[in-house]
Formats: C-alpha cells, structure tokens, sequence
C-alpha cells in the first residue's frame, strides 16, 4: 500500500480528481475500469433494504425517487 494513501473509514460518495489513483479494497464489490482517453468509470452496487409495513407501490416510489437522487447528485 502506498504510505501517502488515506485509509477511508466508512462508506460514501466521493469527488475524484484528475490524477488521481483509487485502489479498490480486497474483496470489495467494486469495480474499476479504465477507457482509454483518460475517463475512468467506476462501478459500484447500490442496495436499498426498506423496513416497516410499506405497500407495494410505496416501496416501488421510495426506490425510484433513491435512484433519481443519486442519479442527479453523480450527473
């Protein structure tokens, strides 16, 4: 590992800068691809648990307005 690396403590969203390096932690879901011309995509699962006694349709509107959401906040 890198001594000039930060160790991250809990999960979340992060801004990435030109030039910089993720190394994904071993065993993690995640994965980093590379496409030529400098972009870098990275692909990460998203789980939503719901709880409670919640009906169909407001469960299904709850998971849409959540990955509305991160769609904007990662657009």
């Amino acid at each position: 590992m890198d001594e000039h690396a930060t160790y991250v403590e809990r999960d979340g969203l992060a801004v990435v800068h030109r030039g910089e390096k993720i190394v994904a932690a071993a065993g993690s879901e995640a994965v980093l691809t590379s496409h030529g011309g400098g972009d870098v995509h990275y692909h990460f699962p998203v789980h939503v648990v719901m709880v409670g006694d919640l009906g169909a349709q407001a469960k299904k509107d709850i998971h849409d307005d959540i990955f509305d959401q991160l769609y904007t906040a990662l657009s």
